[in-house]
């Protein structure tokens, strides 16, 4: 199991997902305009996590994907951008309404919790050796 160096980030990132509220959003709305803004671009506002230049996940590993909680899966080094190709994450970006953003986002932070749950699990497994990969996180 490698190195991740932004296991801290990813946890306080679900718990700003989880507290994420509809008058946030709509409060963020004021300042980019939902109509022709990208969902993506409000979360990035209230959460830091959206953009990879201003992302609190990629900015904590200096842009590194592989030491990055989202790079920790066995087969995303070839994808550009493996924290954005879940459905949950594309679900924000199709978000049409605050009320469906606010439920996406919900979603999100579901995911993201089971997945650094298997990630604890396989990291405990191996005891804090450095020498298997996360095979078992789910891509569902």
């Amino acid at each position: 199991m490698k190195k991740i160096k932004n296991e801290n980030e990813f946890r306080e990132l679900i718990i700003k997902y989880r507290s994420v509220t509809e008058e946030q959003l709509l409060e963020a709305e004021k300042t980019i305009n939902f109509e022709y803004a990208k969902p993506p671009d409000f979360l990035n506002e209230i959460t830091g996590f959206g953009s990879q230049r201003s992302c609190t996940l990629c900015t904590s590993v200096d842009r590194h994907c592989k030491r990055c909680m989202w790079g920790a899966k066995k087969g995303v080094y070839g994808e550009p951008y493996p924290c954005t190709s879940h459905h949950t994450y594309k679900s924000i970006g199709k978000a049409k309404t605050i009320k469906s953003l606010l439920k996406a986002v919900k979603n999100r932070a579901d995911y993201m919790e089971k997945y650094l749950e298997k990630y604890l699990k396989r990291k405990e497994k191996n005891d804090g050796r450095t020498t298997k990969n996360l095979d078992n996180i789910s891509s569902s």
